[in-house]
């Protein structure tokens, strides 16, 4: 059976800028999170404690020319931003949603199938892992790998571990140089 082909770099470079929305990949990073909590609640029953979303910024902080005015406040350029969770993880579905491009898996929910490629656009690569409960095998396991435009998905990896809280963590890394000074806002100014 035949089946329409699908190349990244094409599709990236169909995919419209985001420069006046330079902080959609932390939005789409932000909404996916919130949906694994919702997930973790409504599929499982369970949301033991609460339900946590941590973004972490991490800024370029080499040494820059010495700015005397002390009244001004530097906000250094962001290098990665970190989004982790607490939700229900990548499991199977989650997985296979996210390599699969117009994906209707979130669709109830207004999702189009294509936010987490916005990650691509405006980051040089993503990092992902992921702690989940596999039912079918009644087991906790854990994912990890890489994408970027060029490899694609790399360092793909999974592997059984103990018994621990579902989890997980998006790394957007290296800002494509394009999005280095729109991205650099304080951490007040994104929160807003």
């Amino acid at each position: 059976m035949s089946r329409f082909g699908f190349e990244l770099q094409g599709f990236m470079k169909s995919l419209s800028d985001f420069k006046n929305k330079p902080f959609q990949p932390l939005f789409e990073a932000v909404s996916n999170a919130i949906h694994a909590l919702e997930d973790r609640k409504n599929i499982l029953g369970d949301l033991s404690g609460s339900g946590s979303i941590l973004i972490t910024l991490q800024r370029d902080i080499q040494q820059e020319p010495l700015d005397l005015d002390l009244s001004r406040t530097v906000v250094h350029p962001i290098q990665a931003i970190e989004v982790r969770d607490n939700g229900i993880g990548f499991n199977e579905a989650n997985h296979q949603s996210f390599f699969t491009i117009f994906s209707m898996h979130k669709a109830e929910r207004g999702g189009k199938g294509i936010g987490r490629l916005t990650y691509l656009k405006v980051f040089e690569q993503i990092q992902v892992e992921s702690c989940f409960f596999d039912h079918e095998r009644e087991v906790y396991l854990k994912r990890t790998f890489s994408c970027d435009v060029e490899q694609n998905i790399f360092g793909e990896d999974i592997e059984e571990i103990p018994p621990q809280d579902t989890h997980t963590t998006v790394r957007l890394l290296q800002p494509k140089a394009e999005y280095v000074e729109l991205l650099r806002k304080s951490g007040e100014h994104i929160a807003k």
